[in-house]
C-alpha cells in the first residue's frame, strides 16, 4: 500500500537579489510520492508453540527475555500469551529481516481482537478489508508493484 503523498520544500536556491547586492533563498515547494508499506495477515499460532516450545524457540525466549523460560505472569492468561506471541514474532522477523528499520512504526504487529473496525466490519473481518482495501478501490487497482507475481492486470 502506498503512504498519501506529502507536499515538501525542495532544497532552497540561492538567488541573487541585484538591489541588495546580496543572496537570498527562493524556497519552492513540491509533491513527494509517498513510499511503500507491506500488510501481511499469517494465521493464529497456537498455545502449544509457547507452552511446550521447540529447541528453536526456547533459544528464541531466552533472547527476548533473559531467561530459559517465560516469566509466569505472562502464563497466566490468553492476553500474555498473546502478548509473548506478538513479541517472538517480532524479534524473530527483526534478527532475519535486516532491512526492517528499528523505530517502533517500521514493524506493528496487531492481534485481530485489538484491531478496530474498517469499512463496517471488527476484529479479523476488519483486518481484512484493511489489508485488501486497494484490491476493491478502483483508484488503486491498476498500481500494480510487482507484475512478475501479479495476475492484476492478466486477462483471459
Amino acid at each position: 500500500e502506498r503512504h498519501k503523498n506529502k507536499l515538501v520544500k525542495k532544497k532552497p536556491q540561492k538567488v541573487l537579489d541585484t538591489i541588495k547586492n546580496e543572496y537570498e533563498f527562493d524556497w519552492e515547494m513540491e509533491v513527494k510520492q509517498g513510499g511503500l508499506h507491506v500488510h501481511t495477515l499469517i494465521s493464529g499460532i497456537h498455545d502449544d508453540v509457547i507452552t511446550r516450545p521447540n529447541y528453536k524457540i526456547r533459544k528464541l525466549i531466552e533472547k527476548e527475555y533473559g531467561m530459559d523460560q517465560i516469566p509466569i505472569s505472562l502464563m497466566q492468561d490468553d492476553w500474555g500469551l498473546e502478548q509473548v506471541k506478538m513479541a517472538l514474532l517480532e524479534r524473530t522477523l527483526r534478527d532475519r529481516c535486516h532491512y526492517i528499520g528499528t523505530g517502533d512504526n517500521c514493524l506493528k504487529i496487531s492481534n485481530r481482537d485489538d484491531y478496530g473496525t474498517y469499512d463496517g466490519y471488527r476484529g479479523w473481518k476488519g483486518m481484512v478489508a484493511y489489508v485488501t482495501k486497494m484490491m476493491y478501490n478502483v483508484d488503486n487497482m491498476v498500481e500494480v508493484y510487482d507484475r512478475e507475481n501479479s495476475s492484476i492486470l492478466y486477462t483471459e
